[in-house]
């Protein structure tokens, strides 16, 4: 029998990268989709210890060891049935995996591993980690620390990864799906964060929409990026938590909105030719961009749409907000297929082509950006 040692999550040799909730430092909270973990250990064992919230599905959590890409699936026959007493939130119909110790296989053919734990998936789940096992005389090796350049993304399901594998799709509707084909490590944010070599907090979320009361996220409440923004625990069904904002300065902020916001539940679609509607929608996407210069007064800010077809009339929208506010600081970008390529979710290759694009975007504003 393999001996042992446990390692806790606050261990100072664990990198934690996104807007995670360190309020319990020993279990802390990845929330939003592509937030992420990172450590270096030797020996030939590891596992981890997760537990999880789900909103009644199965559970993906993604992982790297020494670069390969696998996949945790928690079954929701797993989950067990979780009832608040707290009188905070409605989570009755909710589920909670109690803390499940995950062996990930392990080669012996190098001195020093390193591996990854991230949220693949947006909004579907909260996911807790507990901590890691090693073999007894194995230890965590120091790593270099998070590069010092900082993006920050807020977007909707393109940037989730939402059915990025689906690849018999390019270019064609959603085929039906539980989540299955999600993968936030392959969205656009994350590969442009890679690309750039900068640390990302990806405040995204499959569904959202600029104003409460839109889009298809988290109904009957419907959350949109102008209550999200600001949050850390922002998911409709667990008491809500809000952000810190000293806590991390981005150099640059990506704003990737616009996609569901014509949705209603039970009224006819918004329009943004409607005047009053336009009015109402630039007046919030302005207050919420404002609010994050005033937060972020060095830092370059970049306003778009994606790829994923939609009408036009939005990115004028957007045009316009960049008119109004009259900032060097804010720029427009739009992709080379912007709101044409597809009616489904980008797949893989579609979201490498839109982080290549953006990459390239940002590298021409110059490394002064990255300066402050």
């Amino acid at each position: 029998m393999i001996r042992q040692k446990f390692i806790s999550a606050d261990s100072r040799k664990i990198n934690y990268m996104g807007r995670i909730d360190f309020s319990y430092a020993k279990s802390p909270m990845l929330i939003y989709a592509g937030s992420c973990l990172t450590f270096r250990f030797t020996g030939s064992h590891l596992s981890v210890i997760v537990s999880s919230f789900s909103f009644d599905s199965d559970i993906r959590i993604g992982y790297l060891i020494d670069g390969k890409e696998e996949t945790i699936l928690i079954e929701k026959e797993r989950l067990t049935e979780f009832t608040d007493n707290s009188g905070l939130c409605d989570i009755s119909f909710n589920r909670r995996l109690a803390s499940a110790e995950f062996e990930i296989p392990v080669s012996d053919d190098r001195t020093i591993h390193e591996f990854t734990l991230f949220k693949r998936m947006g909004g579907a789940h909260l996911m807790t980690f507990e901590g890691l096992f090693i073999d007894e005389n194995s230890s965590l090796t120091d790593q270099p620390p998070l590069p010092p350049r900082k993006i920050e993304f807020y977007g909707d399901s393109v940037c989730c990864g939402s059915v990025c594998e689906a690849l018999d799709y390019i270019g064609r509707d959603d085929p039906p799906n539980n989540g299955e084909y999600n993968n936030s490590w392959h969205s656009f944010s994350m590969i442009t964060a890679r690309l750039l070599n900068a640390q990302i907090h990806n405040i995204a979320q499959g569904g959202m929409a600029l104003l409460n009361g839109t889009g298809y996220c988290f109904p009957p409440e419907y959350p949109g990026l102008e209550r999200i923004f600001s949050s850390l625990q922002y998911m409709s069904y667990y008491p809500e938590s809000r952000w810190d904002f000293r806590s991390y300065i981005p150099h640059v902020v990506v704003f990737a909105v616009g996609q569901n916001d014509p949705h209603r539940e039970d009224f006819p679609d918004n329009d943004i030719n409607d005047p009053e509607f336009r009015n109402k929608w630039k007046s919030v996407y302005l207050r919420i961009l404002s609010d994050l210069l005033d937060k972020y007064p060095d830092a370059t800010f970049i306003l778009s749409t994606t790829i994923l077809m939609h009408n036009p009339e939005w990115d004028r929208a957007i045009d316009e907000i960049v008119s109004e506010i009259n900032s060097r600081r804010v720029l427009r970008f739009r992709f080379r297929r912007n709101g044409t390529a597809t009616p489904g979710h980008p797949r893989i290759p579609e979201q490498e082509e839109m982080a290549c694009e953006l990459t390239q975007f940002i590298n021409s504003l110059g490394p002064g950006i990255w300066n402050s």
